[in-house]
């Protein structure tokens, strides 16, 4: 969760709105494309469990929080804890991908603003998990 503000405060420029949920980044062959199948494939996996959030269990989020407070990546916590810190990085661009999709169906941003944000969600994501 910390991570998804991390990232969802570098997508939108500054603090999110309520109800950030965790970005993953399962599929970069879904989320590159944008064909309807494409985006109900990307929004299931989104929906799925947090990898990270798992492996630690029912105090995740203070874990993590603590974690982070101490100056851990969040693939150090993943490592820490059996966690696949690529299933992490899917997980996290899949939720941001289908947080872009939602904001895309509402008008909130143009289809340009919607590819540029969505060609580099990997990549930022992949840097906010590794701390770089």
């Amino acid at each position: 969760m910390i991570g998804t503000i991390v990232i969802m405060i570098t997508l939108n420029g500054g603090p999110g709105r309520d109800g950030v949920r965790t970005a993953d980044a399962a599929s970069l062959t879904i989320l590159g494309t944008s064909s309807q199948t494409d985006r109900e494939d990307a929004a299931n996996f989104a929906e799925s469990s947090d990898p990270l959030a798992q492996a630690i269990g029912e105090d995740a989020d203070s874990v993590i929080y603590d974690a982070l407070l101490e100056g851990k990546t969040l693939a150090e916590v993943a490592n820490e804890h059996g966690a696949d810190v690529d299933s992490l990085i899917r997980h996290q661009v899949a939720q941001l991908a289908a947080q872009l999709d939602e904001r895309l169906a509402a008008g909130s941003i143009s289809e340009d603003i919607y590819a540029a944000q969505r060609e580099e969600l990997y990549d930022i994501v992949a840097r906010s998990v590794h701390g770089l």
